[in-house]
């Protein structure tokens, strides 16, 4: 049983084939001569094998000589494309499908930059976060500790501490705390003992001048006494 196919048919059958938005097919003689193809002044009439194209003729003895599917990726036809082709049953005729990488490379591509974009603002929210809470955890306690150290320097002993951390900054404002209590109370008996010193030193003084006064009393009475001796043996 045979079938005939008017060549016209055949030629609307294959252009009406479309791959991706771009791709088309087109159909090689058992001679390799083009079928269907875009190009209308070509069909039934140029050998691809022969073309004056170095690439196309090369890429027409590959598919010619190949007993079984033949897949390809070049830019014979003008651009960069998939180029696919398959014996069609024992006639001796290819079947060529051309598919331009840019119809799948582009949304591949599409979703990359998506992802890349998505992965910068995950990022810069990340490090966002991160500066908040080294911020708040870290750098706003060591600003404030910086500060009542400052002011502790200055002799405002009297500065008030009061940072509560169960972590290392804890461990050190307690400690500038318990320096800064502790240097108060350095002071506050040194201060006492000075003081202490001075009422010592009055105390001593005073009763010095006791001392001084009383014995001055008594030789003016020493003296008084002689007085009245001699004025005794005088008369």
């Amino acid at each position: 049983m045979t079938v005939d196919i008017g060549m016209k048919d055949l030629e609307e059958y294959i252009e009406n084939i479309k791959i991706g938005e771009n791709g088309y097919a087109f159909i090689l003689t058992g001679t390799g001569k083009f079928v269907a193809y875009k190009d209308k002044e070509m069909n039934l009439k140029d050998d691809i094998r022969k073309s004056a194209d170095a690439k196309l003729a090369s890429l027409g003895s590959t598919i010619m000589e190949s007993s079984g599917q033949t897949l390809v990726k070049t830019d014979t036809f003008g651009q960069e494309a998939f180029v696919m082709a398959a014996p069609i049953g024992k006639s001796g005729m290819r079947l060529v499908l051309v598919a331009p990488t840019a119809d799948y490379m582009g949304p591949i591509k599409s979703a990359v930059m998506v992802s890349i974009v998505m992965s910068i603002i995950v990022i810069v929210l990340l490090c966002a976060a991160l500066l908040y809470i080294f911020n708040s955890r870290i750098g706003a306690p060591i600003t404030h500790l910086i500060e009542k150290a400052r002011e502790i320097s200055e002799g405002h002993l009297n500065t008030e501490i009061e940072l509560e951390h169960d972590d290392e900054i804890g461990e050190l404002a307690s400690s500038m705390k318990k320096m800064s209590d502790e240097i108060k109370k350095i002071i506050g008996e040194k201060t006492t003992g000075e003081v202490g010193n001075i009422s010592q030193q009055i105390n001593d003084q005073q009763q010095s001048q006791r001392d001084v006064t009383s014995a001055s009393q008594s030789l003016a009475d020493l003296a008084q006494d002689l007085q009245k001796i001699i004025g005794h043996f005088k008369l």
